[in-house]
């Protein structure tokens, strides 16, 4: 009997499961994803916002139990004479009886759901990509093959990882008005992203993807919190800009340990990460500590920031300053105390006009500081908006594209195209910083925008590495999880 009721709570859990996961993490969410958050257990949950945890035992865990205790329970009592005649009259007596004690209508139960669960999720998909053809290896650039600048032209960059961006948000038919309307107006060159680049489709995921030019690709041997570093193996953004002077920042308002984002950025050449505790002991106001995750709202994120930008102008050296908000977060978004009473009570819509203002105003500042000289802005979107299927449909029609701007005032040249994805951001910032110069603009699996590669073009070459085929089973990708040493012993070993 026992046995009965467990496989039940499975069951009622596996069914459960994925309709949690999209509405916490929105309808785009993959396997790939699942999976990482599987391997980062515990500790890469850290900083994560409670209301998370709070759901998953609830409904996940609490809910699929109580069904199974409330069956438990009317079984218990049907034998009772009044309960009894009453089942035998609706004919339900041998039905119950039945359902309570037959393991393999149990059973049953527990494969219908677990094939329920594994289409929602995409599981098979998943596990078709250990098998094929290592597209990833044919296609990647690697950024020691390149001519890279020695020094460049030195300018500053600034890198603001917006939560959540989509060009969409902006659509005043669907929600009145443009809610990014502040960010719409700064001066620079927006881009049609191409909806999201395979492998970036969470917050680490889009950094690494927009950074490295590569996916995040995981699997159960991937040693994400196993080791002190966060793939060691691959050359990113970080890396070239480091082993070129730059003073290199990453800013947060939560826990710099969520997914990560500390072992990361540790690992590609930031000197200086500031989150949650790094805010605390710096001796930021206490009151402040009220945004996702128990972090700093963007506001007082921004206002920090500014204190950074000015310290590295006045020291005339080359920095570059990575920054992720963190209000617009879903899937009603953390406004600050400080953006407008409508705006506090419009769910996302609202954070989403407050942080465009302060995001705006950021750079407006900046600006009015003369703080900018001889400096590249980029803001974007780091995925999707992770909306439940309902908002998706009501709020989020495709096509959906995230969002990106460029402004660089001393850039003169025109770019080739205007479509980009996140793997065209490493190339697109170190050639106009005057590092990549290889004719091509690759670096990874991107392209820069200044290159020669036009729409026609770059379409064929988005539909090579959007195909399924670039997040299967790599050698190549593999070896990013290991040390350059490593990597090089290991070659000479296979030669």
């Amino acid at each position: 009997m026992l046995f009965n009721y467990f496989v039940a709570f499975l069951a009622l859990l596996f069914a459960i499961l994925p309709n949690w996961i999209h509405e916490i993490f929105g309808e785009l969410t993959t396997a790939e994803q699942i999976v990482f958050h599987i391997l980062s257990g515990i500790s890469g949950l850290e900083g994560s916002d409670n209301t998370i945890e709070v759901s998953f035992v609830l409904y996940v865990l609490l809910l699929p139990l109580c069904l199974v205790i409330a069956f438990a329970f009317i079984f218990k009592i049907y034998r009772f004479p009044r309960l009894k005649a009453l089942l035998q009259k609706l004919h339900l007596q041998h039905i119950l009886l039945y359902l309570s004690q037959s393991k393999i209508f149990c059973a049953f139960i527990l494969i219908l759901s677990l094939a329920y669960c594994g289409k929602s999720l995409h599981i098979k998909a998943y596990l078709s990509s250990f098998k094929g053809p290592d597209t990833f290896s044919e296609l990647y650039v690697p950024p020691n093959s390149l001519k890279l600048n020695e020094t460049g032209n030195q300018k500053n960059l600034i890198l603001i990882y917006f939560e959540s961006l989509e060009d969409g948000l902006g659509n005043a038919k669907i929600f009145g008005s443009n809610l990014i309307q502040d960010i719409d107006a700064l001066p620079g060159k927006n881009f049609i992203n191409t909806g999201g680049a395979p492998g970036s489709g969470w917050s680490i995921a889009g950094m690494i993807a927009s950074q490295c030019s590569i996916p995040l690709k995981v699997s159960m041997g991937t040693p994400i919190y196993a080791a002190a570093t966060y793939l060691p193996g691959v050359t990113c953004l970080g890396d070239v800009l480091a082993d070129r002077g730059y003073a290199q920042y990453f800013l947060v308002g939560p826990d710099l340990k969520f997914t990560g984002m500390d072992k990361y950025y540790r690992s590609h050449g930031f000197q200086y990460l500031f989150g949650r505790d790094q805010w605390k002991e710096a001796g930021t106001d206490k009151s402040l500590f009220v945004g996702w995750g128990g972090g700093l709202h963007d506001d007082a994120l921004l206002d920090e920031a500014e204190k950074i930008v000015a310290k590295n102008v006045a020291l005339n050296r080359p920095y570059n300053l990575t920054l992720m908000t963190t209000d617009t977060h879903a899937p009603d978004g953390f406004p600050s105390p400080n953006c407008s009473s409508e705006e506090k009570k419009s769910g996302f819509q609202g954070a989403f006009q407050c942080s465009s203002r302060v995001v705006a105003n950021f750079i407006k500042e900046l600006e009015s500081k003369k703080l900018l000289k001889n400096t590249v802005i980029v803001i974007m979107g780091d995925h999707h908006f992770m909306a439940n299927p309902h908002y998706a449909h009501l709020y989020f029609p495709p096509p959906r594209n995230i969002y990106f701007k460029i402004y660089d005032p001393q850039e003169q040249r025109l770019p080739g195209r205007k479509r980009v994805t996140h793997y065209d951001l490493a190339p697109t910032i170190l050639d106009s910083l005057g590092i990549l110069r290889d004719g091509k603009g690759e670096f990874g699996l991107g392209v820069s925008v200044y290159s020669d590669m036009g729409d026609k073009e770059f379409s064929t070459f988005i539909d090579q590495f959007s195909d399924p085929g670039i997040m299967k089973h790599s050698i190549t990708y593999d070896r990013f999880w290991l040390p350059k040493s490593a990597q090089s012993l290991t070659n000479q070993h296979q030669k």
